[in-house]
Protein backbone atom coordinates (compact mmCIF):
# COMPACT_ATOMS: atom_id res chain seq x y z
CA UNK A 1 0.00 0.00 0.00
CA UNK A 2 2.85 2.53 1.18
CA UNK A 3 4.41 1.67 -2.52
CA UNK A 4 1.05 1.96 -4.43
CA UNK A 5 -0.34 5.04 -2.49
CA UNK A 6 3.11 6.96 -3.41
CA UNK A 7 4.09 5.64 -6.31
CA UNK A 8 5.35 8.88 -7.60
CA UNK A 9 7.74 9.39 -4.67
CA UNK A 10 8.86 5.80 -5.05
CA UNK A 11 10.08 6.21 -8.47
CA UNK A 12 11.84 9.60 -7.53
CA UNK A 13 13.52 7.36 -4.56
CA UNK A 14 14.49 4.77 -6.45
CA UNK A 15 16.01 6.90 -9.38
CA UNK A 16 17.82 8.94 -6.73
CA UNK A 17 18.76 5.68 -5.05
CA UNK A 18 20.13 4.27 -8.70
CA UNK A 19 21.91 7.43 -8.93
CA UNK A 20 24.07 6.71 -5.54
CA UNK A 21 24.62 3.04 -6.07
CA UNK A 22 26.03 3.95 -9.55
CA UNK A 23 28.17 6.67 -8.41
CA UNK A 24 29.65 4.37 -5.85
CA UNK A 25 27.76 6.48 -2.39
CA UNK A 26 28.28 3.99 0.03
CA UNK A 27 24.84 3.08 1.92
CA UNK A 28 24.85 3.83 5.22
CA UNK A 29 23.67 0.31 6.90
CA UNK A 30 23.57 1.44 10.34
CA UNK A 31 21.23 4.21 10.20
CA UNK A 32 18.99 2.46 6.99
CA UNK A 33 18.23 -0.49 9.31
CA UNK A 34 14.84 -0.44 10.51
CA UNK A 35 14.10 3.26 9.84
CA UNK A 36 11.89 3.02 6.78
CA UNK A 37 14.98 4.61 4.36
CA UNK A 38 17.45 4.06 2.23
CA UNK A 39 20.36 6.04 3.37
CA UNK A 40 23.52 7.04 1.95
CA UNK A 41 26.66 8.35 3.63
CA UNK A 42 28.45 11.18 1.14
CA UNK A 43 26.33 14.09 0.78
CA UNK A 44 25.22 15.40 -2.99
CA UNK A 45 25.30 19.13 -2.07
CA UNK A 46 28.27 20.26 0.29
CA UNK A 47 26.87 20.91 4.17
CA UNK A 48 23.08 19.63 2.94
CA UNK A 49 21.39 16.22 3.56
CA UNK A 50 19.08 15.50 0.73
CA UNK A 51 15.99 13.43 0.75
CA UNK A 52 13.68 11.71 -2.17
CA UNK A 53 11.51 9.45 -1.68
CA UNK A 54 12.41 7.31 1.18
CA UNK A 55 16.48 8.04 0.15
CA UNK A 56 18.39 10.22 2.00
CA UNK A 57 21.88 10.83 1.24
CA UNK A 58 24.68 12.89 3.19
CA UNK A 59 24.43 10.70 6.44
CA UNK A 60 27.93 10.23 7.59
CA UNK A 61 28.64 12.42 10.51
CA UNK A 62 25.30 13.86 10.29
CA UNK A 63 23.58 15.10 13.99
CA UNK A 64 20.57 12.81 15.39
CA UNK A 65 18.30 15.63 14.95
CA UNK A 66 19.25 16.14 11.60
CA UNK A 67 18.63 12.77 10.75
CA UNK A 68 15.25 13.15 12.41
CA UNK A 69 14.32 15.86 10.51
CA UNK A 70 15.22 14.06 7.38
CA UNK A 71 13.21 11.31 8.38
CA UNK A 72 10.01 13.52 8.81
CA UNK A 73 10.42 14.03 5.08
CA UNK A 74 10.19 10.61 4.71
CA UNK A 75 7.02 10.39 6.48
CA UNK A 76 5.59 13.51 4.84
CA UNK A 77 6.24 11.69 1.15
CA UNK A 78 4.52 8.59 2.61
CA UNK A 79 1.42 10.55 4.04
CA UNK A 80 1.02 12.90 1.23
CA UNK A 81 1.92 10.45 -1.45
CA UNK A 82 1.29 11.43 -5.04
CA UNK A 83 0.16 15.59 -3.82
CA UNK A 84 3.41 15.48 -2.46
CA UNK A 85 5.79 17.04 -4.64
CA UNK A 86 3.00 19.17 -6.66
CA UNK A 87 2.10 20.55 -2.85
CA UNK A 88 6.29 21.26 -2.87
CA UNK A 89 6.35 23.11 -6.23
CA UNK A 90 3.34 25.14 -5.30
CA UNK A 91 4.91 25.86 -1.79
CA UNK A 92 8.56 27.39 -3.76
CA UNK A 93 6.40 28.96 -6.47
CA UNK A 94 4.31 30.83 -3.42
CA UNK A 95 7.12 31.44 -1.62
CA UNK A 96 9.45 32.76 -4.38
CA UNK A 97 6.35 35.07 -5.74
CA UNK A 98 4.84 36.09 -2.58
CA UNK A 99 6.95 36.56 0.72
CA UNK A 100 5.18 36.30 3.25
CA UNK A 101 7.84 34.67 5.44
CA UNK A 102 9.20 38.19 5.45
CA UNK A 103 7.57 38.81 7.89
CA UNK A 104 8.90 36.93 10.87
CA UNK A 105 12.09 35.44 8.86
CA UNK A 106 14.54 37.59 11.02
CA UNK A 107 12.61 36.89 14.41
CA UNK A 108 12.61 33.02 13.58
CA UNK A 109 15.88 32.72 11.98
CA UNK A 110 18.08 35.49 13.57
CA UNK A 111 21.49 33.82 12.44
CA UNK A 112 20.57 33.84 8.85
CA UNK A 113 20.03 36.92 7.13
CA UNK A 114 18.63 37.28 3.71
CA UNK A 115 21.53 39.88 2.41
CA UNK A 116 21.71 38.65 -1.18
CA UNK A 117 20.19 36.99 -4.08
CA UNK A 118 21.26 33.97 -3.45
CA UNK A 119 20.50 33.76 0.26
CA UNK A 120 16.93 34.74 -0.91
CA UNK A 121 16.41 31.12 -1.84
CA UNK A 122 19.00 29.41 0.12
CA UNK A 123 17.74 30.86 3.66
CA UNK A 124 13.95 32.52 2.44
CA UNK A 125 12.26 30.34 -0.25
CA UNK A 126 13.39 27.05 0.84
CA UNK A 127 13.53 27.25 4.44
CA UNK A 128 9.82 28.31 4.30
CA UNK A 129 8.35 25.42 2.84
CA UNK A 130 6.00 23.78 4.43
CA UNK A 131 7.93 20.64 4.11
CA UNK A 132 10.99 22.28 5.58
CA UNK A 133 9.20 24.00 8.51
CA UNK A 134 7.57 20.61 9.86
CA UNK A 135 11.26 19.20 9.40
CA UNK A 136 12.84 22.07 11.52
CA UNK A 137 9.78 21.45 14.21
CA UNK A 138 11.40 17.81 14.57
CA UNK A 139 14.91 18.45 13.96
CA UNK A 140 17.71 19.81 12.41
CA UNK A 141 17.16 23.47 12.89
CA UNK A 142 19.16 26.38 11.20
CA UNK A 143 19.73 28.26 13.59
Amino acid sequence: ADNTWGLPNSMVGSLFATANIMGGNPIDRTNSRNSGALMFENEWFSGYATTLGNVIVGTKGLAHDVLEHELAHVLQARIFGPVFYPTMIAHYAINTILPYWLFYHNKRYPNTPIRNFGEYFSRGVYPHTWAEEWGYAVGGHPN
